[in-house]
């Protein structure tokens, strides 16, 4: 959908968080907050329902997958031409996969003595 140009009628859509192409450092969800005006257009991202301020701020909470990833933000109300008005944007980021090391862990066990007395009870060792 092209932007909505001034005096149309339809919802004026911005997104602050997280910024366009930017590689996130969640990897199962996050927050996307901005604003809209009318401050009384209702907002989903991703079909997930955003908690909206007086003014026209809104936050959501949204799951997300690993790799490129698109926001869709949706914002209804207000009227264009009487009927009523929408808007949406596309908002791409890249979600990063699960944490995986790329080294092996290794615990050298004869690194690590106890600062105190041990004591162990029996079937212990």
């Amino acid at each position: 959908m092209p932007p909505a140009a001034p005096g149309d009628g339809l919802p004026r859509l911005r997104v602050v968080y997280p910024p366009a192409g930017a590689t996130l450092t969640a990897s199962d969800s996050t927050f996307v907050f901005g604003s809209v005006s009318p401050a009384g257009a209702s907002v989903t991202v991703n079909g997930v329902a955003a908690e909206q301020a007086p003014g026209g701020g809104w936050l959501a909470w949204v799951p997300v997958t690993p790799g490129p990833f698109v926001f869709r933000v949706e914002a209804s109300g207000g009227e264009a031409g009487g009927a009523a008005a929408a808007a949406r944007i596309e908002h791409p980021v890249h979600v990063p996969g699960a944490f995986a090391p790329s080294w092996n862990a290794v615990f050298d066990s004869s690194s690590v003595t106890p600062h105190d007395s041990l004591e162990l009870d029996p079937g212990d060792v």
